[in-house]
């Protein structure tokens, strides 16, 4: 069965990307640059209430992170969140 994809906001793929060991090195309006050492090319992020799914899937294939462990990380509950 396919899971469906999370949204998310732009806060929110900065936050997972920092936790995998990216870095903010530069921002030029609503777009954040992202590098990683060993990964060759930057990712950038807009820093919107919503980032489409290509944007993010785009920038998963060039980080060589799995989506399923984005969509796993993205699912997984915020702490003080209620559940039910």
């Amino acid at each position: 069965m396919m899971t469906k994809f999370p949204v998310v906001s732009g806060k929110q793929f900065l936050k997972f990307l920092q936790n995998q060991g990216f870095q903010k090195i530069r921002q030029k309006g609503s777009h954040i640059v992202m590098r990683k050492d060993g990964i060759a090319r930057p990712l950038v992020v807009p820093n919107d209430k919503e980032v489409s799914i290509g944007v993010v899937k785009n920038n998963l294939k060039t980080a060589g992170i799995a989506e399923a462990d984005f969509t796993a990380a993205m699912r997984k509950p915020k702490k003080g969140a209620s559940s039910g």
